[in-house]
């Protein structure tokens, strides 16, 4: 992603943590057992109590470099977005969406796919009932999310 930029010590190291920021609050399943909690297990939870152990020393920054190091992070921060969601987030439906037609059962936890919201937006859900068709395939599962009960497609749904 970053290319032929060339970017400074503390241009590289903000880059970098853009990038831990989005990897690490992926959610992984869900945080407790109970059906009612929707909370999401994410890889930042386990790095929260780390300590700080300092900041670096502050440089004499003129606006103009301020300014131009502040845009390549954007550009930089943007072009991960993209990446991580039509790579990485493309991976994980292309893999679970054959499959997870057949491996849906009640208790998953999965990620609700909506036409209206971004990937990285859709909200977490649980599955509580599964519906079979009158061929008795299961097509539509009752979900619950944070907002409420759905009524969802499986090819809709994307376990984690």
């Amino acid at each position: 992603m970053i290319g032929s930029a060339k970017l400074s010590r503390k241009e590289l190291e903000t880059c970098l943590a853009e990038i831990s920021y989005v990897m690490n609050n992926r959610p992984l399943t869900t945080l407790t057992e109970n059906e009612t909690d929707l909370i999401p297990l994410t890889l930042s939870r386990f790095l929260r109590d780390l300590p700080v152990k300092g900041l670096p020393e502050m440089e004499a920054i003129s606006a103009e470099d301020l300014q131009e190091a502040h845009r390549k992070i954007s550009d930089l921060k943007g072009a991960l977005k993209g990446r991580f969601r039509k790579v990485y987030l493309g991976i994980l439906i292309q893999k679970k969406t054959k499959k997870l037609i057949d491996e849906v059962k009640v208790g998953d936890d999965v990620l609700v796919g909506a036409d209206n919201k971004k990937r990285f937006q859709w909200p977490l859900g649980k599955i509580l009932e599964i519906i079979p068709g009158k061929d008795d395939k299961v097509r539509v599962a009752r979900v619950k999310t944070a907002t409420g009960i759905l009524l969802r497609p499986v090819q809709r749904l994307y376990s984690l």
